[in-house]
């Protein structure tokens, strides 16, 4: 559903952020509200970010059913710079408090602007759009991770992240893209995070 006022901020989302879930828990939107479908250019979605699973103090993982923390590397889905390349995702608007709340959950992630780099498949847009692309270093500790095969994908993110895609052909083909095979062995693993 197209964005049906303008707004200050919007943020471009493309990766576990698009499923209803967290559009409703974490972005306080109901899903449908306030988000478009948008094109961001000059950008390619990688699995290049990920949680040290053996220094993470905040968010830690664990084989299920056990206590076993498993010295791994935990990839997540990230932006890069790419000329000729374009991400498909969505633009939901969001208030100062939302931005926040969203810089403290997104740990693994710097917010940029990318407002000129957007095209809304909508008529309204925010002033500002931003996105989340992975701290440098979170970034080179995931890239040696899939070379020295210590990196995993969760079985449960990448779950979240196919439904949430689900009837969205653009989407799921770029996903697909990134995935088949998947740069590291994809395993079902607990998450523990503080506070």
């Amino acid at each position: 559903m197209p964005i049906r006022r303008p707004a200050d901020h919007g943020v471009f989302v493309y990766g576990s952020l698009i499923s209803p879930q967290d559009i409703t828990g974490v972005l306080g939107k109901e899903a449908g509200v306030d988000h478009g479908l948008a094109t961001l250019s000059g950008w390619r979605r990688t699995w290049n970010v990920c949680t040290d699973n053996t220094t993470s103090r905040k968010v830690r993982y664990y084989t299920p059913g056990s206590e076993e923390r498993p010295p791994v590397q935990v990839l997540f889905l990230n932006l890069e710079r790419a000329a000729a390349a374009t991400v498909t995702g969505y633009v939901i608007v969001v208030d100062a408090h939302r931005l926040a709340a969203l810089d403290a959950r997104e740990g693994n992630y710097d917010r940029v602007v990318v407002t000129d780099q957007i095209t809304m498949r909508a008529t309204a847009r925010p002033n500002v759009v931003w996105t989340y692309v992975g701290k440098a270093d979170r970034a080179a500790t995931a890239r040696a991770a899939i070379l020295r095969g210590s990196a995993r994908i969760r079985k449960e993110y990448l779950d979240t992240v196919v439904e949430a895609f689900a009837g969205n052909d653009d989407l799921t083909a770029e996903l697909e893209q990134i995935t088949r095979p998947p740069p590291a062995p994809v395993e079902s693993l607990d998450r523990v995070a503080e506070g």
